[in-house]
């Protein structure tokens, strides 16, 4: 996966969890007098819940805060874009709304457990257990459901199945519809096979990026109101339409919510394993989602979530 950031020898380091207050100062994010400014004024507007001064002050604070991350380069630039988005659910803490806080630590901590800072995910989930009300979507737990990383031989088995996919899989046409990911005119299925969604991953990127830009930015937009990840879901195909006929026994022994994300190849059959490898091999972080009960289940569907940051949003109007 030759787009993964490099992570720092202190990423690597096993450490205690830093204090939340202290997180977004140790991942290189710190606010100038300005930002200070804006952040007492933001936080009475939450405070207050005045939507429109949210709004506005938030979108001053985020822009700010993306110039003092752009100091950085690199992993350190990645860093500090994670401690911005820390900032951010911490003034909601400080105004008092609990679940926008949880909302903005996931985002964090999937931000750095999508690109193996494992130090500070760990940070950022030991303060999520500390929230009053957690987040709708469940977090993988840094040290116990996160897949191991993986080996030069498991890199290497990606690398020749994504050889094999380039000789076999026939060209594509690629689009995307709100997040949802288009081949050939329809969402897949997993009767097309891995091969064409390694295809539609790799020779689409470029369409996906840009299309995720501009879902992100209509979303906001049109609902001044909704709380938008830095990381956004796409979804990718039907793997089935129900959980034994997907999940593996592990995979369905874990499987205890209406709502629920996997992370690990391992809770899911052996046939499903190249569609989770096609992912991988295109550079992208895959998860499965499950929703639906013993009376009804939805279909099960392969995701992954694309970084969109507020640097690379094109501008709406007079936006």
């Amino acid at each position: 996966m030759d787009e993964s950031i490099p992570r720092s020898q202190e990423d690597r380091e096993a450490q205690s969890p830093v204090p939340v207050e202290q997180l977004p100062e140790h991942l290189g994010f710190v606010e100038n007098d300005e930002l200070r400014s804006v952040r007492t004024f933001l936080v009475e507007a939450m405070t207050q819940g005045n939507w429109v001064l949210i709004t506005k002050l938030k979108s001053q604070y985020l822009e700010l805060g993306q110039a003092i991350a752009k100091q950085h380069e690199g992993s350190d630039f990645a860093r500090a874009q994670i401690g911005l988005i820390v900032a951010t659910g911490l003034m909601w803490r400080d105004a008092g709304k609990p679940d926008s806080y949880g909302a903005e630590l996931y985002n964090a901590h999937m931000y750095a457990y999508n690109i193996h800072f494992d130090e500070v995910a760990e940070s950022i989930q030991a303060a999520m257990a500390e929230v009053e009300e957690v987040p709708v979507h469940p977090v993988p737990k840094a040290s116990e459901d996160k897949p191991e990383e993986p080996d030069e031989n498991y890199l290497e088995e990606l690398n020749q199945l994504a050889a094999k996919f380039d000789a076999e899989a026939p060209p594509v046409q690629v689009e995307v519809s709100n997040n949802d990911l288009i081949v050939n005119d329809k969402i897949l299925e997993s009767s097309d096979g891995a091969g064409v969604l390694w295809r539609a991953l790799t020779e689409g990127r470029d369409v996906i990026m840009e299309k995720l830009k501009g879902y992100r930015a209509y979303k906001q937009a049109t609902d001044p109101y909704a709380e938008i990840s830095y990381l956004i879901p796409l979804n990718l195909m039907r793997l089935g339409n129900h959980p034994k006929d997907v999940l593996s026994p592990s995979g369905m022994k874990r499987k205890d919510h209406f709502e629920q994300h996997f992370f690990d190849i391992k809770d899911f059959k052996e046939e499903f394993h190249p569609f989770w490898q096609a992912v991988e091999a295109s550079g992208f972080v895959p998860e499965v989602h499950l929703y639906g009960s013993q009376s009804m289940w939805y279909p099960l569907t392969l995701w992954t979530r694309v970084p969109i940051t507020h640097e690379t949003e094109p501008k709406l109007g007079n936006a």
